[in-house]
């Protein structure tokens, strides 16, 4: 039963490491797209096309925040199986 549970240990924590993996590339976008808001703001006066982007820029914190949420639900669920 042991072995069976620390299986399952891994497992959690693999998926924790995927996820955090997969919030990183999308924190990462994030900020790609608000460099680029920022050049269309800045440097080429657009402020329409500044607004889609920074539209986007929001709409990817929310993924990567929905994201954030998980892993810790995650590792919150790890930590109290892991003490019971």
């Amino acid at each position: 039963m042991s072995s069976l549970f620390e299986w399952f240990k891994s497992r959690n924590e693999e998926t924790a490491i995927n996820k955090t993996l997969v919030h990183m590339q999308k924190v990462l976008e994030c900020v790609v797209e608000f460099e680029k808001g920022l050049s269309f703001l800045i440097e080429e006066r657009n402020l329409d096309l500044a607004l889609k982007v920074f539209t986007r820029v929001n709409d990817l914190e929310h993924q990567a925040d929905i994201i954030r949420r998980r892993i810790l639900e995650m590792i919150s669920q790890a930590e109290l199986t892991s003490t019971i």
